[in-house]
């Protein structure tokens, strides 16, 4: 219905805007003495919750690789790729090819997004690091070590310390 699809464009907009920590540090404030704002953080928290698994799905993820233009969105975060990194396996790991693909773009910001998606796929697929490295993208993000986007450097550094992890099972909290 249409109150549904407007509902999901509120939440993707709202989910994007950090809105859920937000929420999530009011309910631990000293605000929730305030009923009525008791109430309307839990509602928000509760449509937020039930609107994410849509929002995060591996197929819009898909459709901006597909686009050639990355940004900073909640598909590129560690929640979405710890649920979805087994994904990139299907059709040869044409999704993995892309996003290498991208870490060659024009556009800094589509560069660092593809750097930071590349070190999550290395921490959250196994054998990850040797994917990365097979298709050529260990050698893509060292060099862009040097770039001189701060940022894409930054990203970049992230990226390359977790694909000289061996054995991310080694950091897990036990």
């Amino acid at each position: 219905s249409q109150d549904e699809d407007r509902e999901k464009i509120l939440c993707e907009a709202v989910i994007e805007l950090k809105l859920p920590k937000i929420l999530a540090d009011i309910a631990d404030s000293k605000l929730m003495n305030d009923v009525e704002l008791h109430d309307d953080v839990e509602f928000l928290q509760q449509t937020l919750a039930r609107n994410f698994k849509v929002l995060t799905t591996f197929e819009r993820h898909e459709q901006e690789l597909l686009s050639k233009r990355l940004n900073w969105t909640m598909i590129h975060e560690e929640i979405f790729w710890k649920e979805n990194a087994h994904k990139f396996e299907h059709n040869n790991f044409s999704s993995v090819h892309r996003l290498i693909d991208l870490l060659d773009s024009e556009d800094p910001k589509t560069v660092a997004v593809a750097c930071s998606d590349v070190g999550y796929f290395v921490q959250y697929f196994p054998n990850g690091r040797l994917i990365v490295d097979k298709y050529g993208g260990k050698q893509k993000v060292m060099a862009l070590l040097q770039s001189s986007e701060p940022e894409v450097r930054k990203q970049a550094l992230t990226a390359c310390s977790k694909i000289m992890i061996n054995n991310w099972e080694s950091f897990k909290s036990k």
